[in-house]
This record gives C-alpha cells, structure tokens and sequence, in this order.
C-alpha cells in the first residue's frame, strides 16, 4: 500500500491577513478572486480569513459587552434567606445571528492582533530551551579541546545525553557555529621547505 504523506501548507502571516481584511473593508469589497490575483493567496483561503475575522470580532464584542458575574457574595446578601433569580442565559458566541452586517464591524477591530493572530496550536515541546544553548555554546568556546570534540562526545560532556546529535548540531547552527573536518599534515623536513621553495 502506497503511504500518502500530507504536507501542511505554509501559514499566512498577520500581515497577509490584515490586508486581506482591508481589501474586503474597502467601500466596494473587492472580491476574493480579485484578492488572489494580487496577493497570490487562493480564494478560498482568503474567504476563511475573513470569515474568521468576522466571527473573531463578533466574540469579542460579546465577551466585552457581557456582564460579569463573581462568585463571591457580600456579608449582607450571604445573611440573607431571599434567593436570588438565575441570570439569563447568554448566547453563545456560536449562536449569534449570521446574517450580520459586515459593516457593523470597524476596520481597526477586524485588523486588531487578537482577531488575526493564529491560536496557539498544541504539539511536543523542543528537547532543548534557550538556556540549554547557551550552555551549550559556553561550553564549545571553552577551549581547544571542546571545540575539536565530536558531537557523541559532546553530547556526554555538556549533560545532553537526552538529545539527539542532529539536535546538537541544529542548536550550534543557530548560533552560528558550524562543523569542519580536521585534517592532519605531516611536518615538512628541511628538504621538502627547501623542494616547495625551488617550486615556488
């Protein structure tokens, strides 16, 4: 059986979102095939940008107008043996009417950083933390010998034996530290200076 191997596709910027959002903002929306000839992002990416901005923004308002509702009660009204009513019930930010308006949201409340920022998205946590790679740096700069270890070697003397050595060698990569192969030269006598002069 052939193995399908899904490939996620590159994320759109906040930046990309925002002028898809102010496209559609303009006093005649532009459409989403216009938007793709010049952006370059599909239509339909396009349209779940600004349908999430919508719904996005619509969430907000009902969490900004919704009353709040604390759990601690007053001496005076704990004393008391008069129940209280249950609050209403608000609707949920999925059960808002979508027939809406488009306009009845402002350019800068569809645009702000909470609307077009992407969620955070849940996954494993990297193996090493800033303060492991600047150990790890310290570490290589320490001297002659740290800098010609391997990255086994490494590994073992720094306390990262829990990480991979691609791991090690992407985290040198980032601070600019790269690997060469040493080479060995042997010694050159006083006939072979003097054979390299004459060449020369």
């Amino acid at each position: 059986m052939v193995r399908v191997i899904v490939k996620r596709g590159k994320e759109i910027t906040p930046r990309c979102r925002a002028a898809i959002v102010t496209l559609r903002c303009l006093d005649v929306p532009m459409t989403f095939k216009k938007i793709h000839e010049i952006m370059g992002v599909s239509s339909s990416t396009a349209s779940d940008i600004w349908r999430h901005a919508l719904e996005n923004a619509r969430n907000a308002r009902l969490t900004a107008t919704a009353p709040r509702v604390t759990g601690t009660a007053s001496p005076t009204c704990a004393s008391s043996t008069t129940s209280l009513p249950a609050p209403a019930s608000l609707p949920s930010p999925t059960s808002l009417p979508e027939s809406e308006s488009d306009k009845e949201f402002t350019l800068m409340e569809l645009i702000s950083a909470s609307i077009l920022d992407s969620a955070p998205r849940s996954g494993r946590p990297t193996c090493m933390t800033e303060k492991d790679k600047n150990e790890l740096v310290k570490f290589i700069k320490k001297d002659f010998t740290t800098r010609r270890m391997t990255l086994c070697d490494i590994r073992r003397e720094a306390g990262l034996s829990h990480v991979s050595d691609s791991s090690v060698y992407r985290a040198l990569q980032e601070r600019g530290i790269g690997a060469y192969q040493e080479v060995f030269k042997f010694i050159l006598n006083k006939e072979n200076q003097k054979k390299r002069l004459v060449c020369n």
